[in-house]
């Protein structure tokens, strides 16, 4: 924003200048100065919308204690990232380990599970994996039906099974997705930073154009 007043303000005094030494701003410099001010201000807009939304989002949430606006986009996001789904079935692999070694049947871990989920297409399997067991389904082939695991980690419930280490089982695959949403989210990160270098680059070097080619003209003009 400062840099869209300073280019704005600044603009006008360079052409003054220039016409007063007799000489005129090239068309690469006017396009330079006018791109970084158009660019500077589309991000001084979106700041303004931003923190507008922010405000906003933070009174209602105030009053009423849930936005569901706010809730319906963060629910979007979460359905469509890799990362929650991922989330999601280590929450649950840690639920069934805990509740197994703990005693408890696997109907009763299973529901644990499914009430403590929150993400909708996770919870949408483990029902599935609910009906499945009422059917008088065995756990791997409830887990099976769902398709909430992949083909390995199947085969790794179906040896944990006939071992009697489901508990043990469910331990090492939430290690793995643990792992799994730590490179992901190590991924995401190394795409996202040299691009904002990328685009940093760009703008200031936009910014050291406008400012220092007329500088470099009204010199020349000068000498």
């Amino acid at each position: 924003s400062v840099l869209f007043v300073l280019l704005t303000r600044v603009m006008p005094i360079f052409e003054d200048v220039y016409h007063q030494l007799g000489a005129e701003i090239s068309p690469v410099t006017k396009a330079a100065v006018h791109a970084g001010s158009i660019f500077s201000g589309i991000v001084l807009l979106a700041i303004i919308l931003l923190g507008a939304l922010a405000l906003v989002t933070f009174v209602f949430s105030k009053k009423s204690g849930s936005i569901p606006f706010a809730e319906g986009i963060i629910g979007f996001i979460k359905e469509k990232s890799t990362i929650a789904d991922t989330l999601a079935k280590r929450r649950f692999a840690v639920i069934l380990a805990t509740a197994i070694k703990s005693g408890l049947d696997t109907d009763r871990a299973v529901e644990m599970g499914a009430d403590m989920i929150g993400h909708k297409g996770i919870h949408e399997k483990i029902l599935k994996i609910m009906e499945q067991l009422d059917k008088g389904d065995s756990l791997y082939e409830a887990l099976k039906a769902s398709a909430l695991f992949s083909g390995l980690d199947m085969q790794m419930i179906k040896v944990g099974s006939r071992a009697g280490k489901l508990d043990v089982v469910f331990k090492e695959l939430s290690l793995k997705f643990e792992v799994e949403v730590d490179d992901a989210i190590d991924r995401l990160v190394g795409r996202f930073e040299p691009t904002m270098v990328v685009i940093l680059a760009v703008v200031v070097g936009l910014i050291l154009l406008a400012v220092m080619m007329p500088l470099v003209g009204i010199m020349a003009a000068i000498g």
